[in-house]
């Protein structure tokens, strides 16, 4: 404490006297001078009432004028304020002109000037200073900035450099240390461990060199021993020998004889054998020679149906044609029923041959419809005149694995039968038919097997081995449910072998179909329906007759697609079709066994006279024993068989090489393989660095091929690999290096580049049908060239020449694909069942997604559309085949633009089909199409089923659009509106100008809004609607106001007002809208007159939501939940009742008042809010009573237009930063003044930014929204409406551009 000279203390501090204030005032006032840069220092007093921070705007402005302040500033500005001396001007921005080599003074001032002001405008030298205005000043104070800013990293850059080194120097030698003596350690161990194995070692080898001693010398004991007792025994032990081999021999004489016998006895039952099969052979020729006579007459009476079918159709057609448009469907049901009777005609004498073919077959032993599992001899022999055939759903060529090292796939040269090459650029039409197949006997594996004859294929590197020749359409193992059973028991599904030859599916107990006879048959054309989801089993379909119901289940989801498939398409095609039909393409799952050709080592002919025609397959793992019917086939099977070796001679491929090197080759094994990429396009593959041993493989590049690189994810791992797609296989090559894996891709991909164009039959026509585009006869080509014609059967490869490989989609799809050349031809297939599904509109729309995926898939899907329709038949014209065909390309031009090759071959095909068959349902849809193309612009989504279903009809599409009110109308649009344009109408229908605001068309769904571009197709919006929407949401499109530049002087009773008037009631009521609790009850009030009248008619608020903001009531909920958990609006009926009972005893204790939560606190805070507030509105609204609906609209829009927020804009935003600059929660204003930052529930914004203060704004990162505003910080905030923010400022931002544009023309 303090003391007093008396020794008396004291506490209390010395008055402050009135010059100790003024010091200290004026003090803290020179402290504030101090801090700044001030140029003038005047007193004004604020105010009369000596009231701190309160200003008096005339007393302060009477003040500066009558002071001659204003006047001062107004020359000092008109001048030069600024004044330095040149040693002060050069000591502070001498470094801004230390490249000008100039010595110290005024001119170097002077050219500093220079550099920043050339023209001198705003500075000028005088004898001692130099004179500049405060801009000048800005600029070069920024300037040395920078200046200074640079050195200071070059001295920091050096000084972390010295500081960095140092500690790396220590570093390294702290761990030189550690690791001499780490080093010293590990040696030492490593040096114990081996003499410690060593004593070890010499241990047990001296034990056992001493075991082994003592052994001998026992074993010699034991010899001396027996040796004596061996003399006595020799005796003996001859004389027991004697006996024995007698008894021997004896045996060994009846068991002779007893052979003998039964080989006699063997022989003679395998002659007996032999006779009867040759009887019972003979019995089934004649049997199937009246069998193949009765189908015969079968065909003939199909034969003679079809034809009455397709003269009644033609007279039906002409018929058509003549008759007036709007008839067109009545004559059509008439025709249909003249054809269904003549058919029903028809078919009843094909059913009296049906019941006379059954009742043959049944006299023969052939059940149809029998389950039992006996083995009989075949019945039925398949015609030999069948064509082969792809079966339906052909997958093209999958993407495999590749080869295993030994010989990889050879695109020219070798021995390769199964590939026809590609020679001076031209890519041929593949027909991938095997390279060898024939009968050939093969031995089993014991003797008592013997020889079994064997139908092998030799495809796709492999040998495939089947119990009979591949010739039907599709055949594969099915289960079948018995009749009149039930689906549960496993013991009612039998697997049963299904074969389908022309319409009828036979079904057999095994694959031996050689030997077994068919279980029973199903005539497709008698199948009445099919069951495509089975009935309680997984994969399974059934087939209605009308006799039963067959129930049949696949292996898998694939094997039973394709049968349903391959059996819908065969019903639909007419019998003269079905035999023109290919076989399937073999399936290796049906074959009996298989041999890789990589695993054969040799193969070798027997020089055996018992066995003649005989040779040997030796493998890794088993040696396989054949036999051939003749000599020549024999020697052809060695040379199918024989492993292929490849060399180049002696000619060194290194030395004119692109590329070579070591790489690791990936397949069932992982192989190290020296590559060497030619200047020919060749990768040859060497099991060494010598190239003048034999190839291991060749692959040959084309333009086609296709490399892909590694991923970061392999990159992480540290394996590079390099995916290499050729026609059959993709390679897997993978490095360490990814350097080298780098240098292999690009030495790829320019070997691929630099490979001459691959142009298909298809592509070469279609060139030079463009070429005579000004032939008027050019059409003749399609009786040239039937490829370009129509085909009711399935194409095996695309018409255009398409990259090899899958394609590469981003992570966003969902969708997995196969090759394109897979899926141009599953797309192909797709047209040709098009009529048969029930829903082709899914299929339209699976088709144009396959498009959108693949972009390389839209030209081939032109081209295929354009075969389908073209080189058409009279019968063809308008039948439904077609018509689909061409709702398909409508679709196409609908969604897809062409490009320009494919869209003149499109539009000159269109041409010629207006002109070929006028009046026709293809004229109008070829009219459709041109139309189409015309307006088509690019798609950014795949067509929504509803624009579908319009394209099919050649008609536009009709969609609903919505707006405040709860208002709707119908827009027709095709597929090329855009927002834009819809927009513009409706402005003009509703008599809206644009010019006081700015109108425009959102996504909605709920409370969410998303503007839509003026340039966007609504198509695209629609699709997207369809595509992403979930089920509990519903999008919509929205018509409402985007942006308000005059909203005041808009008049009252426009439709733009009304307009107005429900968006700023939705954002109101939606809590979008700043204004205090006084201000939201009037309009509350004004806004329930305005709808239901006066209170006398209504009586009460039903909701209170429809009229208030809940937002703000949760809000004050949440902020006075406390005060309703205590008192007695929480206390319970059970405290109610037994406060102040007597003798309830215990009862009072159990019944406690249930705990309360703090849900329930909030529920209850906003119940009592909520009926505050109502009783509030309903005070209000008795004040309106006889106010029209018109005048209580113009006062709401009156109390609105007063706001400061009125025609702003709300965004929801978060300020993530911690140094409390902005609340968290945040608004974001935006209107045609500038940018507001409002505070949530606050009236008032914190802070106001003019467009000319924005020097820059942006979204840095997703869900991030960057304001940089001049002389402050950067605002970075938070939210989901980024596009949504950006579009609107712009939009002001050119609005207020073009204001002062037109103000100064003015």
């Amino acid at each position: 404490g303090a003391f007093r000279r008396g020794g008396k203390a004291t506490g209390a501090r010395k008055k402050t006297t009135v010059s100790t204030q003024f010091k200290e005032s004026l003090h803290s006032l020179m402290t504030t001078l101090g801090q700044a840069n001030p140029h003038f220092v005047r007193c004004i007093k604020p105010n009369v009432t000596k009231v701190p921070d309160t200003f008096s705007p005339e007393m302060v402005m009477n003040q500066l004028r009558y002071s001659g302040m204003m006047e001062t500033v107004r020359i000092r500005r008109s001048g030069y304020p600024v004044r330095r001396v040149f040693s002060d001007f050069l000591f502070r921005y001498g470094m801004l002109g230390r490249n000008l080599g100039l010595p110290e003074g005024k001119e170097k001032c002077g050219a500093i000037m220079k550099l920043h002001d050339p023209e001198g405008k705003d500075w000028q030298n005088g004898k001692t200073k130099v004179f500049y205005r405060e801009n000048l000043e800005r600029l070069l104070e920024k300037h040395r900035d920078n200046e200074l800013r640079a050195v200071c990293r070059i001295i920091y850059n050096v000084i972390l450099t010295v500081v960095t080194r140092r500690r790396f120097l220590k570093a390294k030698k702290r761990i030189v240390q550690v690791q001499k003596y780490c080093k010293g350690f590990v040696y030492f161990r490593r040096f114990a461990r081996l003499k410690k194995a060593a004593i070890t070692l010499q241990k047990y080898e001296r034990s056992r060199r001493a075991r082994k001693l003592y052994r001998e010398l026992l074993e010699q004991k034991r010899i001396e021993e027996e040796r004596r007792r061996e003399e006595e025994r020799r005796r003996e032990v001859e004389r027991q020998r004697e006996l024995a081999r007698l008894e021997m021999e004896k045996k060994e004489h009846e068991a002779a004889e007893m052979r003998r016998r039964l080989e006699e006895e063997e022989q003679k039952r395998r002659r007996e054998e032999e006779a009867k099969a040759r009887a019972e052979e003979e019995e089934r020729k004649a049997a199937m020679i009246k069998i193949r006579q009765l189908e015969e007459d079968h065909r003939r009476m199909e034969e003679l149906a079809r034809q009455r079918e397709e003269e009644a159709r033609q007279k039906a057609a002409a018929q058509a044609k003549v008759a007036a448009e709007e008839k067109l469907a009545k004559k059509m049901a008439e025709d249909e029923a003249k054809v269904k009777a003549e058919a029903e005609a028809a078919f009843a004498i094909i059913g009296d041959l049906d019941n006379a073919l059954k009742a043959f077959t049944g006299a023969l032993g052939l059940d149809t419809d029998a389950e039992s599992d006996t083995e009989e001899d075949e019945l039925y022999e398949p015609e030999s005149g069948y064509d082969t055939m792809s079966r339906m759903g052909v997958e093209g060529e999958e993407e495999k694995p590749a080869p295993k090292d030994g010989e990889e796939e050879l695109e020219e040269g070798g021995d390769n039968k199964s590939s026809k090459f590609r020679e001076e650029g031209q890519l041929m039409q593949i027909e991938d038919e095997p390279t060898f197949e024939g009968y050939v006997y093969m031995k089993g594996n014991t003797r008592q097997l013997g020889w079994k004859k064997r139908w092998a294929i030799v495809k796709e590197e492999m040998v495939m081995f089947f119990d009979v020749k591949q010739d039907a359409i599709k055949q594969g193992w099915l289960k079948k449910k018995r009749s009149g059973t039930g689906t549960l028991g496993r013991r009612n599904w039998k697997d049963r072998y299904f074969v389908l030859r022309g319409k009828s599916l036979f079904y057999y107990a095994d694959t031996d179909l050689s030997v077994s006879k068919p279980q029973g048959c199903i005539e497709l054309k008698d199948v009445t329906g099919m069951i495509e989801e089975g009935d309680s089993r997984d994969h399974a379909f059934g087939l209605v007759t009308k006799d039963r119901a067959y129930h049949l289940t696949a292996e898998n989801y694939e094997e039973k697609r394709q049968w349903v498939e391959v059996i819908r398409y065969v019903r639909s095609l007419p019998e003269h079709k079905v035999q023109s039909l290919l076989v399937q393409e073999v399936d290796p799952k049906n074959a009996a066994m298989t041999i890789d050709l990589d695993s054969i080592d040799s193969v070798q002919a027997e020089d055996q006279e018992l066995r003649p025609n005989s040779f040997v397959v030796i493998t890794a793992n088993r040696v396989y024993n054949f036999k051939a019917d003749s000599l020549d086939i024999m020697h052809m099977w060695i040379g199918a068989l024989s492993p292929r070796k490849y060399t180049v001679g002696d000619e060194d491929v290194t030395v004119n090489c692109i590329m070579k090197g070591w790489l690791v080759k990936e397949g069932k094994v992982k192989r190290r393989r020296y590559f060497v990429l030619t200047e020919k396009g060749q990768l040859h593959c060497y099991r060494t660095e010598d190239t003048r041993q034999p190839l291991v493989g060749n692959i040959h590049l084309n333009c086609l091929c296709a490399v892909d690189t590694f991923s970061e994810e392999e990159a992480m791992k540290g394996a590079y690999t390099i995916k290499l797609h050729t026609r059959k296989t993709t390679y897997r090559l993978n490095s360490s290096s990814a350097e080298g894996v780098s240098e292999w891709i690009s030495a790829l991909q320019d070997a691929i580049d630099s490979c001459p164009p691959i142009q298909t039959v298809t592509e070469r026509l279609i060139l030079e049908i463009i070429r005579q585009c000004r032939n008027p006869h050019w059409d003749v080509v399609y009786e040239k060239h039937k490829i370009l014609c129509r085909m009711e059967v399935p194409i095996k490869y695309p018409l255009l020449a398409l990259p090899y490989g899958k394609p590469n989609l981003s992570e966003e799809k969902d969708m997995v694909y196969s090759t394109r050349q897979a899926e141009a031809v599953k797309i192909f297939n797709a047209l040709l069942s098009q009529e048969c599904i029930a829903d082709p509109i899914k299929v339209v729309q699976t088709i144009l997604t396959k498009c959108y995926d693949i972009v390389d898939l839209q030209s081939e899907a032109f081209c295929q559309l354009i075969k389908q329709t073209a080189g058409l038949t009279q019968q063809d014209v308008d039948s439904p085949n077609v018509l689909s065909c061409w709702q398909m390309l409508g679709s196409m031009c609908c969604s897809f633009v062409p490009e320009r090759t494919v869209k003149k071959y499109l539009v000159m095909h269109l041409n010629n089909i207006q002109a070929k068959f006028r009046d026709t349902e293809m004229a109008k849809f070829a009219t459709f199409c041109q139309e189409c193309l015309q307006r088509t612009k690019q798609r950014d989504f795949v067509p929504s089923r509803n624009e579908v279903i319009a394209c099919l009809g050649r008609r536009d599409l009709k969609t609903t659009l919505y707006c405040y009110g709860d208002g709707q109308c119908n827009i027709v649009i095709n597929s090329a509106t855009t927002a834009g344009e819809v927009v513009q109408k409706l402005c003009l229908g509703l008599q809206i100008t644009g010019e006081n605001n700015k109108f425009a068309l959102f996504e909605n769904n709920g409370d969410v809004f998303k503007v839509i571009d003026d340039r966007v197709v609504l198509a695209d919006v629609l699709g997207k609607f369809d595509m992403h929407q979930k089920p509990n949401e519903k999008w919509k499109l929205f018509f409402k106001l985007f942006c308000y530049f005059k909203p005041r002087s808009v008049p009252n009773d426009s439709i733009e007002a009304s307009f107005i008037f429900e968006q700023s009631c939705d954002d109101v009521i939606s809590g979008r809208f700043p204004a205090a609790h006084e201000t939201l009850l009037k309009l509350a009030a004004l806004r329930i007159q305005f709808l239901d009248g006066d209170i006398e008619s209504v009586g009460a608020i039903e909701d209170i939501g429809e009229l208030y903001p809940m937002s703000r009531i949760e809000r004050e909920a949440k902020d006075k939940k406390d005060q309703y958990a205590i008192g007695n609006q929480h206390e319970t009926y059970y405290m109610k009742t037994l406060r102040g009972s007597k003798g309830v005893g215990t009862l009072s204790k159990n019944m406690r008042a249930p705990e309360i939560t703090e849900d329930d606190r909030i529920k209850a805070a906003s119940a009592f809010e909520a009926n505050v507030v109502k009783a509030a509105i309903m005070d209000y609204w008795r004040k309106l009573n006889g106010v029209s609906a018109s005048f209580a609209q113009q006062k709401y829009m009156e109390i609105l237009s007063q706001c400061p927020a009125f025609g702003s804009t709300f965004f929801e935003v978060e300020y993530p930063s911690k140094d409390q600059r902005f609340p968290k929660d945040l608004w974001l204003a935006i209107n045609c003044r500038g940018i507001q930052i409002y505070q949530r529930s606050a009236v008032a914004p914190i802070q106001t930014n003019a467009y000319e203060s924005i020097v820059s704004f942006g979204a840095p990162s997703p869900n991030e929204y960057r304001l940089v505003i001049e002389g402050q910080a950067p605002v970075a905030l938070k939210t989901t409406q980024v596009a949504e923010i950006g579009k609107l400022i712009k939009v002001y931002i050119s609005y207020v551009v073009s204001e002062r544009g037109n103000n100064k023309v003015s």
